[in-house]
């Protein structure tokens, strides 16, 4: 056994994996690859990035990401979104809330529909995620609904649980444009450039 050249091997073959792995890695599901980031790691991020993003789009992929699932519980997803909704926030955040809810909302309603909808209240958009499951538990809801509210916060964001004898409403509550003051750790990653270099330029004080 070449035991020197296994020791020298295996320091070497780790790295390498794990940066093939950032290079390649994407979601993958029976329908094939789909472009949605992977889930995100809550508690290592600081800045989001914002953009405007098309709701309908994004909710599309998701819900494609997701019939598996739906197949497998045997719920149908019905998706009622105008084409010209569009929503400010950051990508990644947003599609892994999104993806959170649909999934919470497929596992809690077998054999039924969930109803994912969006409409323009005010200065803000509103995501509904709608299942028909039943005797739903208003306070375990809200419990299951915690790590996309926290993803929704990063966005000035905030969600509301509805929680119904038949079925459970969960509302994503987006700002129509989020700024410094509304996002609180998250930025607006061209605001955040334009600060920088502001301040690059901004003579030094004593």
């Amino acid at each position: 056994m070449n035991l020197p050249y296994t020791i020298i091997l295996i320091p070497c073959a780790v790295p390498l994996a794990l940066a093939l792995w950032l290079a390649y890695a994407r979601w993958e599901s029976p329908a094939g690859i789909v472009d949605l980031p992977p889930p995100v790691r809550r508690g290592q991020r600081t800045f989001v990035a914002a953009e405007r993003i098309d709701i309908r789009s994004m909710i599309g992929e998701v819900a494609d990401m997701l019939k598996p699932l739906a197949r497998a519980r045997a719920t149908r997803i019905t998706l009622a979104v105008s084409p010209d909704r569009t929503v400010w926030a950051g990508r990644i955040d947003l599609a892994e809330a999104l993806r959170e809810l649909v999934a919470t909302a497929i596992y809690e309603s077998p054999g039924g529909q969930v109803l994912v909808s969006v409409l323009p209240l005010g200065s803000e958009m509103h995501i509904a995620v709608t299942d028909d499951g039943r005797g739903a538990d208003q306070r375990l809801r809200e419990t299951m609904a915690r790590g996309a509210e926290q993803l929704i916060a990063l966005q000035g964001g905030r969600i509301a649980v509805e929680a119904r004898a038949q079925g459970t409403t969960v509302t994503v509550r987006m700002p129509d444009r989020v700024d410094s003051h509304s996002l609180g750790p998250a930025r607006e990653g061209a605001q955040v450039a334009e600060e920088n270099k502001h301040a690059a330029l901004a003579p030094a004080t004593a």
